[in-house]
């Protein structure tokens, strides 16, 4: 049976890819589309949870359950089509699950004083 972990020739490849500067490459990419994306979401849930008007119209009546379940539906439809889709679109498809996750945590920021929501991430 073949085994990855074991196989010479895999683990030279891993090293070479690790050693050409490749996988740092890659890494740093990862890091800065993720931190994009927080920053995104946390731009979104601040913004929302600071207009009042925003809070009512997303979390009363039948808009609070597409405010609250449309992440979950985004992960679907996401998931579903990451293959077929160009870079590009797949980027502009994460900054609007960001959006979107923000939005639906922004109640957060009415139950919470920033102070706490800040002593939480420190």
């Amino acid at each position: 049976m073949f085994n990855q972990t074991t196989d010479p020739m895999v683990a030279q490849r891993r090293q070479e890819y690790v050693e050409s500067g490749a996988a740092s490459s890659f890494m740093r990419q990862v890091f800065t589309n993720m931190g994009l994306g927080l920053f995104i979401t946390a731009a979104a849930a601040w913004f929302v949870g600071s207009q009042t008007e925003w809070v009512y119209f997303l979390f009363t009546g039948p808009m609070r359950y597409v405010t609250l379940f449309s992440p979950v539906i985004l992960v679907f439809i996401f998931s579903s089509r990451i293959w077929k889709m160009s870079y590009a679109n797949a980027s502009l498809f994460f900054a609007v699950y960001s959006a979107t996750v923000g939005i639906s945590l922004s109640y957060i920021f009415l139950m919470f004083e920033i102070a706490m929501l800040a002593k939480v991430f420190s």
